[in-house]
């Protein structure tokens, strides 16, 4: 109510001239954002429904405990990792809309988009798989220490999903709603499936090892469907940012399990400051962000 109340308010200041519209126009014009409308509906509910009986089968094969752990694991993963994801949507969705018609420009924008998401989420994955502990007591208790290796496992997706869901885009700003909705239903049961699956044989960091899988997949599925129906491709450039970025995170991960305690430190140590240098210097290179931030200073 508060929200309404708000955007009302400055939706007052705005000064917009008055159209007339028969019911006609509307629907006729409103068509494709109503399907579109619904579409978005209809997947939320199912990615809430996949959850809710994924967790009724951790409940019922395990215990409530075992859920409050799997609750804990993706609030992280999807919440406190995932915030980059929301706050690039707010810029990146009406610009890909824009020119949504042109494929050279989507293309374009895409790849910008996915180079950003990686860039910014190197240095984040490999402080959580370096920190993971400290951050779970932090956010909830020691109590809940187990659910680091689904953390560590999980978090190695994020960095596909960046690209995945900068492709994902694609779909909603062209207006498809059929692909859309086929699209999500299908990775949405997969990721039903998986999950049980994973769960099932290796418990809570199965569900992490199938959230990296389930991502893998969702990119490989989406790549070949964007190139299939709107051209779309990565270049060669690309691909090399997105392995290095690859190989950082995964490099920490390995050396997590290195049983030698100071010379896991040390190299543990080089990644993280491996990570934000590279991250930094990439970003530079595309935004000039540093002659930016000298000029307000």
């Amino acid at each position: 109510m508060i929200a309404v109340i708000i955007a009302f308010y400055f939706r007052l200041k705005i000064k917009i001239d008055t159209v007339s519209l028969t019911n006609k126009e509307v629907f006729t014009e409103g068509k494709e954002l109503i399907l579109l409308g619904f579409s978005l509906s209809l997947i939320s509910l199912l990615t809430t429904l996949s959850s809710y009986l994924l967790q009724i089968f951790i409940s019922n094969y395990k215990s409530v405990s075992e859920v409050g752990f799997y609750s804990a694991g993706f609030t992280i993963l999807n919440t406190y990792v995932g915030i980059v994801f929301t706050a690039m949507a707010t810029d990146y969705y009406p610009r890909l809309a824009k020119i949504c018609h042109d494929n050279i420009l989507v293309k374009k924008l895409v790849a910008e988009q996915s180079v950003i998401g990686i860039l910014l989420l190197t240095p984040i994955i490999v402080f959580f798989l370096v920190f993971a502990p400290t951050v779970i007591r932090l956010l909830y208790s020691k109590e809940f220490l187990p659910i680091v290796p689904l953390v560590c496992w999980g978090i190695l997706g994020m960095i596909i999903k960046a690209v995945s869901w900068s492709m994902g885009y694609i779909l909603i700003a062209k207006g498809d709603s059929k692909t859309f909705i086929k699209t999500s239903v299908i990775f949405n049961s997969l990721f039903l499936i998986l999950n049980i699956t994973g769960y099932y044989f290796y418990g809570l960091q199965g569900l992490g090892i199938t959230f990296l899988i389930n991502y893998i997949i969702h990119f490989l599925g989406l790549k070949i469907i964007t190139a299939k129906k709107y051209d779309f491709n990565f270049d060669n450039e690309f691909y090399r940012l997105f392995l290095y970025c690859i190989l950082i995170c995964v490099s920490t991960f390995l050396c997590l399990n290195i049983t030698l305690v100071v010379l896991r430190y040390i190299l543990l140590a080089l990644l993280v400051l491996l990570s934000f240098w590279f991250s930094i210097t990439q970003l530079n290179n595309r935004l000039n962000f540093k002659d930016f931030f000298f000029k307000k200073l």
